[in-house]
């Protein structure tokens, strides 16, 4: 099953009772959202196996693809690190030291993400749910906002092209060339990408 939204996301990290299923299921979701965000990316993506590249080095490959910032590779590092921890260990634990890391982690970064006052006093669960969260949600919006400009660049090409045809560019309509390109984004992302919603 592929978690799609941040809503779908929010929900399985409710349902998990456990600290192996949260975080293999989490780390999967994530895994599974960079193999599809790279797939985007990538002209030939087909050709690269994808499922047997690590984990940080998709990581690093959106980052260096341009879609994720850099300064989010340690937020991906603490997820994969507890991740590992656990694929080691079934029955391990986080520890308070572990938690601590990742909360100095979330506080690292810039512009800052997590609120101070939302760090202390603090439950190892809701530390663990928060970094696998703020990493699912960053890849899902760097994902959204690849498919966007992607759909943008085919729509404005094929504008382009009907403008330069010999009948003009078709508009039956007669809309203006930002509407008429703002109707066909929003058709085109709803056809071929219906979970992305533009502002």
């Amino acid at each position: 099953m592929r978690i799609k939204t941040t809503a779908d996301f929010q929900t399985m990290l409710a349902q998990c009772g456990d600290f192996l299923s949260l975080v293999i299921k989490s780390h999967h979701s994530i895994d599974q959202l960079l193999n599809i965000t790279l797939e985007e990316s990538l002209p030939n993506a087909t050709h690269v196996e994808l499922k047997r590249v690590s984990f940080l080095l998709k990581v690093d490959f959106t980052i260096g693809l341009g879609i994720l910032r850099p300064e989010f590779r340690p937020i991906y590092n603490s997820i994969n690190s507890v991740r590992n921890t656990f694929a080691h260990d079934p029955y391990a634990e986080v520890s308070q030291e572990n938690a601590r890391k990742i909360i100095s982690t979330l506080k690292s970064i810039r512009p800052k993400i997590l609120p101070d006052e939302s760090c202390e006093p603090f439950e190892i669960r809701n530390v663990v749910e928060t970094i696998f969260a703020i990493g699912f949600i960053n890849l899902q919006v760097a994902y959204e906002a690849l498919c966007v400009r992607k759909a943008e660049s085919l729509i404005a090409g094929q504008m382009a092209s009907e403008t330069l045809s010999k009948n003009g560019r078709l508009n039956p309509k007669n809309l203006p060339v930002k509407e008429d390109f703002q109707t066909r984004l929003e058709l085109y992302l709803s056809e071929k990408y219906p979970t992305i919603k533009l502002d």
